[in-house]
């Protein structure tokens, strides 16, 4: 088994668009022996009226993948200044991939074993939907609804089959009537280290992680700016959010949105965790789900005492030692410490 690696982007690459490169994929990924690795590059934004990129149709299977990712330095978690940077969609800190038309989505995946890899993704209406089993997001910032009108089943994220997994990912929803992420009925998605969150200027209505009659397991999870944190049948520990958490221990339920983020208003939002958030070190340690135990701009976790919850990890300043300066003695002589 090998690995085939495309480039795409608009200068010399192999595919000047995402959905060039992934109808060039092979129907059947078993047979043909290999699995498939699309990297974008920050050539310019990738933007279209309509769906960006459709996965789907493909065969695949456990060691025959797909994964649209980025270049190496080309995503806005290799950005020199990531640490930085305000924390949300900037398609000049990395590869961006946005849907700008008022119906529809940004990403769709209707393949199995297809990950989304530290990439941007904006959209007015919704981002990303996750149609098929063994699906992954990871590393991502996504956001979008700013320019449609919200909804029964109106979500940034919507995630509709078998057991999708979302890690170290921002998840932001700038228009009332959406919820942050939608899971249909039945699904059981894993959520870690995921910050769902609507600025706090916007009406707060709908969930933060809306599960539908599923199982859906959430660790380290942060949301806010909704009216509700999850619904449906949840399990897992250590979220936190502005309004009551109904499942779990070690969670930090019912805090200040303000007092967790850099900004929370839509003009000015930025979702670096900042110091004295309830959501830093109160976090659980998951290498199982999250090996390379990093954030979203790759800080290793922890920095503090413990796992920091949502896609964030603070880097805590630590104070410098206090200077000791040698005293004369009764003899004469100086003496030090």
């Amino acid at each position: 088994m090998g690995t085939v690696t495309k480039t795409i982007g608009t200068t010399g690459r192999d595919y000047s668009t995402v959905q060039a490169w992934e109808d060039a994929l092979p129907a059947n990924l078993v047979t043909d022996g290999n699995s498939q690795v699309g990297q974008c590059f920050n050539d310019s934004e990738f933007t279209s009226a309509s769906t960006v990129v459709t996965i789907s149709g493909e065969t695949t299977d456990a060691t025959h993948t797909i994964t649209l990712t980025t270049g190496t330095g080309q995503s806005f978690r290799d950005n020199v200044n990531a640490q930085t940077n305000v924390l949300k969609y900037n398609a000049s800190n990395g590869v961006g991939i946005r849907f700008t038309g008022n119906i529809g989505r940004t990403i769709i995946v209707g393949a199995q074993y297809v990950t989304l890899d530290g990439l941007q993704i904006g959209a007015n209406n919704g981002c990303v939907s996750l149609n098929a089993a063994n699906t992954m997001i990871k590393n991502c910032i996504l956001e979008g609804g700013q320019a449609a009108t919200g909804g029964y089943g109106a979500s940034t994220l919507l995630l509709t089959s078998g057991s999708p997994s979302v890690l170290n990912t921002l998840v932001i929803t700038r228009q009332p009537g959406f919820d942050g992420i939608s899971v249909n009925n039945g699904v059981t998605p894993l959520f870690v280290n995921v910050t769902s969150v609507k600025p706090s200027d916007l009406t707060a209505d709908k969930t933060a992680f809306r599960i539908d009659y599923g199982g859906a397991t959430l660790k380290n999870c942060a949301g806010f700016g909704f009216n509700a944190f999850s619904s449906g049948s949840e399990s897992g520990s250590n979220n936190c959010s502005d309004k009551a958490i109904s499942f779990g221990t070690s969670n930090q339920a019912s805090k200040t949105y303000a007092n967790q983020f850099q900004n929370t208003a839509d003009a000015t939002r930025d979702f670096r965790l900042k110091t004295g958030a309830d959501c830093v070190d109160n976090g659980v340690t998951d290498t199982t789900d999250i090996p390379s135990a990093d954030d979203i701009v790759k800080t290793s976790r922890p920095q503090g005492s413990a796992w920091d919850i949502g896609a964030w990890e603070l880097v805590q300043t630590v104070a410098a030692p206090q200077k000791r300066y040698p005293f004369a003695s009764t003899t004469g002589f100086r003496l030090g410490i």
